[in-house]
């Protein structure tokens, strides 16, 4: 639902897949891989194609943790602006993202950004 409003997309399709990670695979540690491709009209209105891989070496739960830590300081107020009323909110109407990134980045996340060729 974010991604559809942030993006102005008129679809929007999640698959979701659970497996052995690529770094797992090449025998090296436990990790947790995100992969996001993202393919359609870009605001030019060109085709175009990106993919963009979220890895954590600790796993899965070190970035659920970092999550919540995060959703819960904006909650009280101790990041961002004022505690935020009763509500439902999704996290990222709540806390900007490039904080969050940033936060990510600094509990060991990795963030690879690359342009796909959309012919391939």
């Amino acid at each position: 639902m974010g991604l559809a409003t942030a993006t102005a997309a008129r679809s929007v399709r999640l698959d979701l897949a659970y497996a052995e990670s690529a770094s797992r695979r090449r025998g090296e540690a436990f990790s947790t891989e995100i992969v996001i491709d993202i393919a359609g009209k870009g605001r030019a209105g060109k085709p175009t194609a990106t993919r963009q891989q979220i890895v954590h070496p600790e796993g899965q739960a070190s970035l659920t943790a970092v999550g919540v830590a995060l959703a819960l300081e904006r909650l009280l107020g101790l990041v961002g602006g004022p505690p935020v009323g009763p509500g439902l909110y999704l996290p990222e109407v709540i806390i900007d993202p490039a904080y969050f990134v940033r936060q990510l980045e600094a509990f060991g996340a990795r963030f690879q950004d690359q342009v796909l060729d959309r012919a391939a």
